[in-house]
């Protein structure tokens, strides 16, 4: 209990000291005066204040602007996800009206359950060590920026976690809460369904195999299992958001109509048109760029790399690694990918197992710096205006 208690401690000076960063980050900031008036995304309508600016760049901005003006007809802004700027709006009374403040609060605390509850999920499973090196590699991941800013990366991994003990544990309710929420934050919530089903599944042979009946008494036996209203609810999840953009809109689908606004136009269709994905993957333009980036495409490597290695942890984990991870890079052709490792959870603790079975720390060592360093230049040029996801 004391150890946990002390890892909460951590993870709160680990929120305050990023947010001190940022501040830091804003007093020095040597090129946001000048992009602030050549980039759409700082029109900050709450307050014009420059300050909040640096905290509410790119996407930041969109999800302010849903919590005032909500879902239009037509709307780029109807790409994201409703449940995060329904929640800005819902809870700003209690941060004096201020939906920006509300915004950095929210995403910090969620971050710091979220990665609580990592920790616990990962030392549980495979022990403490492997735990605690898993829980720093992933919070050095570049995407990881994105947990102390107002996006949805604190929201949905919180949700994620819920879920995923819930799961463990065989605990309807609240896996069944969070996997409602879920695809309500973001597109790839509704993948939750591919590790539910394989947990499902394998729970309804032991049983079926434990009774000696036949093949008919199969479905059976998976309706049986404590977790199948789960699915039903990550489904009515997914319902709801269609309902509710056909409500505020007038077409349930808008959202999917909004992608063509962005660059490569993410599509389900693109998942299948493999020759398209192979010519992204080789349009390498810069280090880091919306379409063109090598670390986006180092990471995709790296997450493929570490499939094989997910299913020998848990097959769970694999099959979420194929939804979190595979899916959004053929769909999107890895535009803002690195935002979508770090929903990815198995990957650090496969990426913590191999550094260990080097039997040197020097591995893990290196791997968090050269991840640090990345995530420094990240949150620099964010809070500047330039591109990071």
């Amino acid at each position: 209990m004391k150890r946990r208690q002390g890892v909460l401690v951590l993870l709160a000076v680990h929120r305050l000291a990023f947010l001190g960063l940022c501040g830091l980050v804003t007093v020095l900031a040597p090129w946001y005066e000048e992009r602030r008036h050549a980039d759409w995304v700082l029109a900050l309508w709450e307050t014009g204040d420059s300050f909040w600016g640096h905290f509410y760049t790119w996407d930041g901005q969109a999800y302010l602007t849903l919590a005032r003006d909500g879902y239009l007809p037509g709307d780029q802004l109807c790409a994201f996800y409703p449940l995060w700027p329904s929640l800005l709006k819902l809870a700003a009374p209690l941060f004096g009206g201020s939906a920006a403040l509300t915004g950095l609060v929210l995403a910090n605390l969620f971050a710091w359950i979220g990665s609580a509850l990592f920790y616990r999920l990962v030392e549980r499973r495979w022990g403490r060590d492997l735990a605690r090196d898993s829980l720093w590699l992933w919070l050095a991941l570049p995407g990881t920026l994105f947990l102390g800013f107002p996006y949805t990366e604190g929201l949905f991994f919180l949700l994620l976690m819920v879920f995923w003990t819930g799961m463990e544990d065989e605990r309807p309710g609240p896996a069944a809460i969070a996997g409602f929420l879920l695809p309500m934050t973001r597109a790839v919530g509704v993948f939750v369904l591919l590790p539910l089903a394989w947990h499902l599944g394998t729970g309804a042979l032991r049983s079926w195999r434990g009774t000696g009946a036949g093949w008919t008494r199969l479905p059976a036996h998976l309706c049986r299992q404590p977790l199948a209203v789960v699915s039903i609810a990550v489904v009515a999840g997914y319902t709801t958001y269609f309902t509710l953009m056909a409500l505020w809109t007038g077409n349930p689908f808008e959202g999917f109509a909004a992608q063509r606004h962005y660059a490569n136009q993410p599509s389900v269709e693109n998942i299948v048109n493999l020759p398209g994905f192979a010519t992204a993957f080789a349009d390498i333009g810069q280090l880091h760029g919306p379409t063109d980036s090598v670390l986006d495409r180092l990471l995709f490597v790296l997450l493929l790399l570490g499939l094989a290695p997910m299913w020998r942890l848990d097959p769970r984990c694999f099959w979420w690694g194929l939804g979190a991870g595979v899916i959004p890079a053929l769909s999107n052709w890895l535009l803002s990918y690195q935002r979508f490792v770090p929903m990815v959870f198995p990957l650090p603790v496969v990426l913590a197992l191999w550094c260990r079975r080097r039997g040197s720390r020097i591995w893990f060592y290196y791997y968090l710096g050269l991840e640090l360093l990345l995530q420094a230049w990240f949150l620099v040029r964010h809070m500047n205006l330039f591109w990071v996801a």
